[in-house]
């Protein structure tokens, strides 16, 4: 019988050892699996991401061959016509770089042959083939300028030259067949390009697809050997836990079920027969019980017995003392004589007049405390022994003996440390004192003693010390004797080394009945942390820079006052962020500083002065009914804010603009007071107003309107309420489509169409022309990519407005190219309108944006040129490729002026080999007045109305 239960054992032994062994192989298959997929799925996503780099490189490299061509032609010519050396050397650069010889923007010297190779040997073999034919035309072309124009002296040849590149002579033609190439093999790449792409992407989704099922079956997997661990383990456990519970309370005819036949029910198994065995044995424990917890009890408690007529003392000595002390036996029989030399000499005397007493009968019972040390001992033990006389048959004395000596030295101990409390307690810097319930003092540290300065500080009573409190709580021990007994409090004492801040936290200590029996007060000198905490609450209210109270301040302030009239001002320098900018942020802090000068004079009228942020300030003139006239501190107010400052040798005119509102006449709540005024200061600046400008109901409508539509732009944007128009930009020469400007309409569901200058500034103003932005541009090429489908419009590019805001976004331009390519579309078809203003104060930003996206083949186009003041400063300092003029010229070309700016804004065009596009054309009369002065490409009502793409396909 029992060799077949070993056997069952080993074969459950052998079956659980085969089923982990299985579920970890599966498991191990699965995560191998899974790093195999992962491993995979990322060396394709690596090698996309690398053929997207390269062909955006061989991209930015045709770019920068076409923009070589051109300035070789533009140098050469000039060089011709004006016999400038330094033209040729411009040239020569390119060409030195052309060939390798001069190290390029990389700080590498490589031929550009070597260069586009090196991208490019990745795809096609053919594609390498139509580079090198377009490398060969480029050298060709290169040649022919060394040996036909720039090496020439002789004028009748030169003219000939110059004549045959008007004409379309092979120079000509040579150059229109590179750029030929150039576009067909942009072409070609781009399809080359995009077919690789495809073949990775599917390679993606179906490692992305393996990845997927084989994380889902490994979570599949793991969850069964989960269900399986519960089911065999944790559930069964759980319920022998609920059966345990059931034992304990008494319930003994409970069985613990177990229906798996594996290694775990062997543990159950034995744990039944335990339980039964236990109930068998129930009954000798508790006969035990008794005698157990007598010996527990007895623990190092001996017996000794005084036999008066042998003069013998017999001890019976409990095992741990016999361990304890060493003992050679449980049981020993001294003499009196001898049992006395094992006591302490300091304790003999008492220990043999008690023996004498007891031998003389004087004495029935006794206790006494002594030292005894055990022959094989090192150190005395304290011992308390306590008998009485008993007859039986002889007479003896009887009695218990108990070891004391780790009480004694516990008594020690706490003799020791409450000396050491004493002199940490008389040598602390708190002020510890202890005081009966009526305020007396029955104990006084010497820090306490010192700060109160009383000779014969007991006994006196609290109250005492009231003449040395300037701040404090007088009736603090009526109120720590009541419940909850605790009290916490600040005071502030007068003492000879100045005043002092003192925390106390006062307990009292109540006897079994909860009555006060006595008060401990324990106090901290906080003066420095005091200090701290008012300079760090002066500093969280004032501004740090001019030392006027900031906002927090403000209302804090405002909360102290008893104010019944106020007349709130908020002031805003005109113009401070151009001169930061200009000047400089240390000359911006100065103006700030002096401003604040100025009215920090108007405190002599009990005004209140803050700055809130950055140039804005507040200036409250509480109760001025009473005060002050209003009319003259208005004029006193704007006449200091109006001024000229000489700072660092630079002459500085600072004016602001002013506006107020009235407390209770525009309302009672002060938080909107500030914001009336700060709405009213807005209108003042908007209408240039030098005078304090009042706040009245139709400015906070007009605000109230701005954000209603920016709570409807916000859902419009969300849902897509937004429709794109196109207006055609004709070129007069081929009287051909070459450009379409994208517009957007608001479809709003109530108010109807509305036109971009009603929504676009709110949306600028409301932190949503980023997300409109986006919308309008994905909008714009998904339909101008309907719109390429047409016959008309296949060579026809689009134009794009893009806000200051969307451009200075780091990110736009690879967001841009990303989305381009997602769509299929030509970089070189899609140009970026931005308009002029967007450079006054942001032109090195904008110079750096522009510059990635020129890099990466798009148009850019300065819009309504000529309406800022910045118009011309900006031509050398931004790169770009058209110059729309502004509408306005337009309008009145028959005003001479306006007539030499189109000229002088063509001539530069013209002279940088950029285009121009004139907007807002209407009349035959400006068509021709226009080409008259040499601009061919125009845009207006005149050509085209803004249409849907629908209705273009359409028609």
């Amino acid at each position: 019988m029992f060799c077949e239960e070993m056997a069952q054992v080993g074969r459950r032994k052998s079956n659980l050892v085969k089923k982990i062994t299985s579920f970890l192989c599966i498991l191990f298959i699965l995560l191998a699996a899974s790093i195999l997929s992962f491993h995979f799925l990322t060396k394709a996503n690596n090698i996309s991401h690398n053929k997207t780099a390269q062909y955006m490189n061989i991209n930015l490299l045709l770019n920068e061959l076409e923009s070589m061509i051109n300035d070789l032609d533009k140098y050469s010519l000039l060089y011709e016509l004006t016999n400038d050396e330094t033209f040729y050397q411009m040239y020569q650069e390119i060409v030195d770089v052309y060939e390798g010889k001069l190290e390029r923007d990389s700080g590498i010297k490589i031929s550009y042959q070597e260069l586009i190779n090196k991208e490019i040997n990745v795809f096609n073999p053919n594609l390498i083939e139509e580079i090198n034919v377009i490398l060969k035309n480029v050298d060709l072309y290169i040649n022919y300028h060394k040996t036909s124009i720039l090496q020439t002296n002789d004028i009748v040849k030169l003219s000939s030259v110059l004549k045959e590149y008007d004409t379309g002579s092979d120079y000509y033609d040579l150059n229109l067949k590179i750029f030929s190439l150039i576009k067909n093999f942009k072409y070609e790449f781009n399809i080359e390009y995009t077919h690789n792409l495809d073949i990775i992407n599917n390679k993606i989704r179906l490692f992305y697809i393996s990845l997927y099922f084989i994380v889902i079956l490994t979570a599949i997997y793991l969850l069964y050997i989960l269900l399986r661990l519960y089911l065999l383990f944790i559930k069964p456990i759980m319920e022998g836990y609920k059966f345990v519970e059931e034992l304990s309370k008494g319930k003994t005819d409970r069985k613990w079920i177990y229906k798996y036949n594996n290694q775990f029910k062997d543990l159950v198994d034995s744990f039944n027969n335990y339980v039964e065995l236990s109930k068998r044995s129930y009954s000798l424990i508790s006969d035990q019980y008794y005698k157990l917890k007598v010996y527990s009890d007895v623990g190092e408690v001996n017996y000794f017995e005084y036999d008066f007529d042998k003069s013998e003392i017999t001890a019976f000595y409990s095992g741990k003392f016999v361990n304890k002390y060493n003992l050679d036996c449980s049981e020993r029989v001294y003499k009196v004589k001898e049992y006395l030399k094992l006591i302490h000499k300091d304790d003999l005397s008492s220990v043999d007049e008690t023996f004498k007493s007891v031998l003389y009968k004087s004495l029935n019972e006794f206790k006494i405390e002594f030292r005894i040390k055990f022959p094989n001992c090192d150190n005395y033990c304290f011992s308390s022994c306590t008998g009485q006389r008993k007859i039986m048959g002889t007479e003896v004395f009887i009695g218990v003996q108990i070891d004391i000596t780790d009480l004694k030295i516990t008594q020690k101990r706490l003799i020791e440390q409450e000396e050491q409390y004493r002199i940490i307690i008389e040598n602390s810097t708190d002020l510890i004192g202890k005081f009966d319930p009526l305020g007396n003092i029955l104990y006084a540290s010497k820090s306490y003693t010192d700060i109160f300065k009383h000779n014969h500080i007991i006994g006196v009573n609290a109250s005492e010390f009231h003449n040395k409190l300037k701040v404090a709580n007088f009736n603090w021990v009526d109120k720590v004797v009541r419940p909850p007994y605790s009290t916490q409090e600040v005071i502030l004492v007068d003492t000879d080394q100045g005043d002092k801040w003192i925390s106390f936290k006062n307990d009292a200590l109540l006897n079994n009945n909860n009555e006060v029996v006595s008060i401990i007060s324990v106090g901290h000198d906080i003066t420095e942390l005091q200090k701290m905490n008012d300079k760090l609450k002066y500093d969280s209210e004032h501004d740090l820079l001019t030392g006027l109270l900031n906002r927090r301040g403000l209302f804090n302030k405002l909360a102290e006052l008893e104010l019944t009239t106020i007349a709130c001002f908020f002031i805003d320098i005109n113009n401070f962020k151009n001169i930061n900018d200009f000047y400089g942020h240390e000359i911006g802090d100065i103006i700030i500083e002096k401003v604040a000068n100025e009215l920090i004079i108007f405190r002599e009228r009990n005004c209140i002065i803050s700055r809130l942020s950055g140039d804005e300030f507040v200036l409250i003139a509480p109760n001025y009914n009473t005060n002050f006239n209003l009319s003259i501190l208005k004029t006193q107010l704007n006449k200091n804010l109006q001024k000229n400052y000489y700072i660092n040798n630079n002459n500085i005119y600072i004016t602001s603009s002013v506006g107020y509102a009235l407390y209770p006449d525009d309302t009672t709540d002060i938080n909107k007071l500030i914001t009336y005024a700060d709405i009213a200061m807005y209108e003042a600046k908007i209408a240039q107003q030098r005078n304090s400008l009042r706040f009245t109901k139709e400015m906070f409508e007009t605000i109230n309107k701005k954000v209603e539509i920016a709570n409807d732009l916000k859902k419009a944007i969300d849902i897509d309420e937004f429709e794109m128009l196109f207006q055609d930009i004709i070129d007069t020469n081929t009287n051909k489509v070459c450009f379409v400007e994208s517009l957007v309409r608001w479809n709003h569901p109530i108010k109807g169409v509305i036109g971009p200058n009603d929504f676009l500034p709110v949306a600028e103003e409301s932190g949503l022309m980023e997300a409109l932005d986006m919308l309008i541009i994905n909008k714009s090429l998904k339909n101008y990519c309907e719109l390429k489908q047409l016959a008309d419009f296949e060579h026809t590019k689009i134009s794009i407005n893009v806000s200051p805001i969307m451009l200075l976004k780091k990110d736009f331009p690879s967001r841009l190219i990303g989305l381009v390519i997602k769509l299929g579309i030509f970089v070189s078809d899609i140009c970026i309108e931005i308009r002029e203003n967007t450079f006054i104060n942001n032109i090195d930003e904008c110079s750096v944006q522009i510059t990635k996206l020129r890099n990466l083949g798009f148009l850019v186009a300065i819009d309504d040129f000529g309406r800022e003041f910045s118009s011309l400063s900006i031509l050398d300092r931004v790169e770009f490729d058209i110059i729309k003029i502004d509408r306005l010229f337009v309008s009145i070309l028959h005003h001479e002026t306006n007539v030499e700016i189109v000229k002088m804004i063509t001539k530069i065009a013209k002279l940088k080999n950029k285009l121009v596009i004139v907007e807002g054309v209407e009349t035959k009369n400006q068509v021709d007045k226009l080409t008259e002065l040499g601009c061919t490409i125009l845009q207006g009502f005149y050509f085209s109305i803004p249409h849907k793409i629908n209705e273009t396909v359409k028609n």
